[in-house]
């Protein structure tokens, strides 16, 4: 089932630990982490976030990052087997929809895929 979510975009200094100072500041604010991709370019360190609750995680690491803000996304779970992305892909490229980022996780016998399109909307009722 695909569906509109928020996601957090977060861009800080490139730091050894940063990471784990935020995580830190999210669990004892009692706010959980659903969804994680970060990376480095030069200097700024990058990461993309679903919590459970994104308004009070910004509002945590308010202090703690260079700029916390929200966005929307397209989550939807899949199989975890070889080619659950295919239909999808091939449907959001029939309708002309480009996917800009994605990152997936999968655990068990589910994979959570996490989409930014240049249609999030459409992509949901395609997606299902």
């Amino acid at each position: 089932m695909a569906e509109l979510r928020s996601q957090i975009r977060i861009s800080t200094s490139d730091e050894v630990g940063k990471l784990a100072a935020g995580a830190g500041l999210l669990a004892r604010a009692g706010v959980n982490i659903l969804s994680l991709c970060a990376w480095v370019e030069g200097t700024t360190g990058h990461m993309l976030l679903i919590t459970d609750d994104n308004e009070k995680a910004c509002s945590v690491l308010k202090g703690a990052v260079d700029k916390c803000e929200m966005g929307e996304v397209v989550t939807v779970m899949v199989p975890n087997k070889p080619g659950a992305m295919q239909a999808g892909g091939d449907a959001l490229a029939k309708a002309g929809i480009n996917v800009k980022h994605i990152h997936a996780t999968a655990a068990g016998s589910d994979a959570l895929i996490v989409l930014d399109t240049s249609d999030n909307a459409q992509a949901v009722k395609i997606l299902g």
